[in-house]
């Protein structure tokens, strides 16, 4: 890492630590987000096995509880209900790009 604070972030889909940086801009919201579940967007560097290995944050959003998150049911409503919108809908500010390469989602640690 370059610049910026540190800290570790677990990757969900390998079971693996991350090495995170961020710029001091976002230090409330790392906190509030300390033992959560986040999306982590920002410059991430990959080995040669495709894993993530480190990560210099640009944005984070705190992603929800288990308990708060929709049933099967309503998740499938949503998506046809979404299909329905033109793509670049003022009303589609959930859209966050999930297949980004640029993002990542995992627990943070301290």
């Amino acid at each position: 890492m370059h610049s910026g604070r540190l800290f570790t972030v677990y990757d969900e889909i390998h079971c693996r630590p991350v090495r995170g940086s961020f710029p001091d801009e976002i230090m409330p919201l790392v906190k509030e987000a300390l033992s959560k579940r986040v999306l982590a967007s920002g410059i991430i560097r990959r080995n040669s096995a495709h894993q993530m290995v480190s990560i210099e944050v640009i944005e984070l959003e705190v992603m929800p509880e288990d308990g708060d998150l929709p049933t099967v049911a309503e998740w499938h409503l949503w998506t046809q209900q979404r299909k329905r919108l033109p793509r670049n809908s003022s009303n589609d500010s959930s859209y966050h790009g999930w297949n980004s390469t640029s993002q990542g989602v995992g627990m943070l640690g301290s």
